[in-house]
């Protein structure tokens, strides 16, 4: 029931539906994208470049704003955390388990991260879960590990809980393999 609550809970949230406003929506839809806010930016003209402010790594810029927004409007926020893969600290990186932390019963809550790492420090991490079972699959993306099905308190829809996708020279983790299409960092 609860990994149910938590798939339900996260496809509403993944497509901007508030809770209370209108039935879940219907498994293997996809999240929508926030519309675009404000005006689109105009070169200056005594520039060849378009001056951007760099954003950093919060947990509310690694998520969508859409998303952030559903999250806040349940009274949700995030707790971060400096970013582990099994006991390998990933310096440049932060995990966030967004939740109502205020809440009594506290037991319906996403987690999600991001980190940039070397090549060496990507091995030494999924080494480090191979060893304690997880299992690694090759995607389009990069290097999916997976925990060890058996063990994993939230499943999605095809079975899989906590998952980090290895990129090049980066890693996303979200509580099933399925939401890691949340994680929209870098931007």
């Amino acid at each position: 029931m609860r990994e149910r609550l938590l798939r339900g809970g996260a496809l509403l949230l993944a497509i901007g539906v508030l809770a209370g406003c209108s039935p879940a929506a219907p498994e293997g839809d996809t999240p929508v994208a926030p519309p675009a806010t404000g005006e689109p930016s105009t070169p200056d003209p005594e520039s060849s470049e378009t001056a951007t402010e760099p954003v950093e790594l919060t947990c509310e810029s690694m998520i969508s704003a859409g998303l952030v927004s559903g999250y806040t409007a349940q009274g949700w926020t995030a707790v971060s955390n400096p970013l582990y893969i099994g006991s390998t600290l990933i310096p440049d990186g932060m995990s966030c388990t967004w939740g109502n932390h205020a809440g009594e019963g506290n037991d319906i809550a996403q987690v999600f991260g991001y980190g940039t790492l070397t090549p060496e420090l990507a091995a030494q991490a999924q080494a480090d879960l191979a060893a304690q079972g997880w299992t690694t699959e090759e995607d389009p993306a990069g290097v999916v590990v997976t925990e060890p099905r058996e063990g994993a308190l939230i499943k999605d829809a095809d079975g899989y809980g906590m998952s980090y996708l290895f990129g090049d020279g980066w890693v996303r983790l979200a509580d099933t393999r399925e939401s890691l299409i949340l994680v929209v960092w870098p931007r």
